[in-house]
């Protein structure tokens, strides 16, 4: 399973003023400049989700990997979700 190859974190939500819908995430790029990498979000509570996606996949990630390595046990729905988010999914 590779890596999250999106753009890198820490993405943010905004309230937008009636341009392309109520919210946005905003995006780093290029050392300290950012950029609206998904707008026309209408509901706030999907923008805060999306807005967690990069850190939402490392941690499941590391709590799947501490999963198998002390309980003995595949961790298969964590590792089916973040094959989904990765785009690795068959």
């Amino acid at each position: 399973m590779s890596d999250f190859k999106g753009t890198p974190g820490p993405w943010e939500m905004v309230r937008l003023s009636g341009v392309c819908g109520p919210y946005a995430i905003r995006m780093p790029y290029n050392g300290d400049k950012t950029f609206y990498g998904v707008r026309e979000i209408a509901r706030e509570v999907d923008a805060q989700a999306i807005s967690a996606i990069p850190e939402l996949i490392a941690t499941l990630s590391e709590l799947a990997q501490w999963y198998e390595e002390n309980v003995g046990l595949p961790a298969c729905s964590a590792r089916a979700a973040i094959a989904k988010a990765l785009g690795e999914q068959s």
